[in-house]
């Protein structure tokens, strides 16, 4: 595979970790792909050196800058880098946090001029993100909007991110003489501070700080201060004439805001903000944070899921769903719809004669008895014990009533109904007394005519009753 064949990088694994998912873009120094970590299938951003630089050494060690400058540094505005290494064909590539947006050049080609909240609040956030830059010794030195990233927060505001450090300069260090010798020009033209232009030594914050003023010009008025039809000529007005007035076609910038810009981009450096916390500051009170129209960005960027689906099909397509909870309304509606069917089953048990437990139905006119099989009412009453805690004995608790007169004894010279075998045969079929059946004596009359006969009560809490009388008499 050849490095110079950038989208032959797709689909491939490199580091043993980011699997390569699309090409997102190309620059004069190399490409930037899509990449999807292999184990926790987090999304990142990959770039590469061009093959045909990396026998360069200024474009390696430009490429190792960005790597350093970058991964030093810790701001919710500044690009996170996390990794760097090479990959087997000899390919340098730097591993950055995935951005979802689009870059500030792209947002004013859609938008034009943005208002004076939105463009105020973008640079406040660089020059924020600049500050801890130049706090660790590092200087840009090519800030343009390009290089400021558009994202959005959970809000939907606006949430800027630098990016590019490839030609930053440590202050602290020698190390950018190797790079960029005294007397080159570096940055992007319509951008650079006149001692930049110049070609000069002096390279400190202050260029950092120019050239956000250019850009804030810029998403004022929709064009940069140095006019110029070639670099040459830019570069020319640049180191040797002023900035055109700032003024907008159609609206009226305040005044104050008019002047903070100028003294940014003001062709002497002392004649600047000292710092970019001093720009900030400045712009503080006309910035504003608010929800814009949403971000502008290619239509067909693939999902975090469609990413995902790079690495493991099978691990994207399949649902994952938890077991739904059964809480205790769920179970008695289950123990009711059970009884239901028991009680409909012991319906049809009692019209075909068979053997039941006999409870009286008050709905019904004729007062016939629902019966229901024995075995499973009591494995129903049984479960509903360990459901419902400390349940009241079903025939006491339940009320009896008797508006009935009570029954006629019976003529004398006629034997009684109460046999012995009757009772035994009603033992063997215990019944559950919702009340009183029609022309049966109470349980406690029947224990006083039975009294031998009599069992004692459930130790479950329901108590059997016992009818003296035939039921098919």
């Amino acid at each position: 595979m050849s490095a110079s064949a950038p989208v032959e990088r797709v689909g491939v694994s490199i580091g043993g970790k980011y699997k390569i998912v699309r090409l997102m873009a190309e620059g004069g120094m190399g490409a930037v792909y899509e990449a999807v970590h292999v184990v926790v299938k987090r999304r990142f951003a990959v770039k590469f050196l061009r093959a045909e630089l990396t026998q360069r050494r200024d474009a390696l060690a430009r490429f190792q800058r960005e790597a350093a400058a970058a991964g030093a540094l810790e701001s919710e505005n500044i690009a996170a880098v996390v990794d760097f290494g090479i990959t087997d064909d000899g390919a340098p590539y730097i591993v950055m946090e995935y951005l979802v947006g689009c870059d500030l050049a792209q947002l004013l080609r859609n938008s034009g001029p943005l208002p004076v909240e939105r463009a105020t609040d973008i640079v406040f956030q660089a020059c924020l993100g600049i500050q801890q830059a130049h706090a660790a010794g590092v200087i840009h030195r090519d800030l343009k909007p390009e290089n400021l990233f558009v994202c959005r927060r959970s809000d939907g505001s606006d949430l800027v991110k630098i990016v590019d450090f490839g030609i930053a300069k440590f202050q602290a260090s020698d190390a950018g003489a190797a790079v960029t010798k005294t007397g080159g020009i570096v940055g992007t033209p319509s951008y650079m501070s006149p001692e930049q232009a110049r070609g000069g030594s002096a390279i400190d914050q202050c260029t950092d700080v120019y050239a956000l003023g250019v850009i804030l010009y810029e998403l004022l008025s929709g064009h940069t201060p140095h006019p110029g039809d070639s670099y040459n000529a830019v570069i020319y007005h640049i180191a040797t004439q002023p900035a055109l007035a700032l003024a907008c076609e159609g609206r009226e910038l305040p005044s104050n805001l008019i002047e903070i810009v100028h003294r940014a981009i003001a062709h002497d450096p002392a004649e600047r903000p000292a710092s970019a916390e001093e720009f900030s500051r400045q712009l503080a009170p006309l910035a504003s944070r608010q929800i814009w129209p949403a971000l502008t960005h290619d239509s067909d960027r693939p999902s975090p899921l469609d990413a995902v689906r790079a690495i493991e099909p099978s691990l994207a397509d399949t649902p994952v769903s938890a077991p739904p909870r059964r809480g205790r309304p769920a179970i008695l509606a289950t123990g009711v719809a059970l009884l239901a069917v028991l009680l409909a089953g012991g319906y049809i048990a009692s019209r075909s004669g068979g053997p039941g437990v006999r409870t009286e139905n008050t709905k019904t006119a004729a007062n016939d008895a629902i019966v229901v099989p024995a075995a499973a009412a009591a494995t129903f009453l049984t479960n509903s014990n360990k459901e419902t805690a400390n349940l009241p004995s079903t025939a006491n608790s339940l009320p009896v009533t008797n508006s009935e007169p009570a029954p006629q004894q019976p003529p004398p010279g006629r034997t009684s109904p109460s046999r012995s075998s009757d009772i035994e045969n009603e033992t063997k079929r215990p019944l559950v007394t919702a009340g009183r059946p029609r022309g049966r004596p109470l349980p406690n009359e029947v224990a006083a005519q039975a009294p031998a006969t009599a069992k004692p009560a459930d130790p479950g809490g329901v108590h059997a009753a016992f009818d003296s009388r035939n039921p098919y008499e």
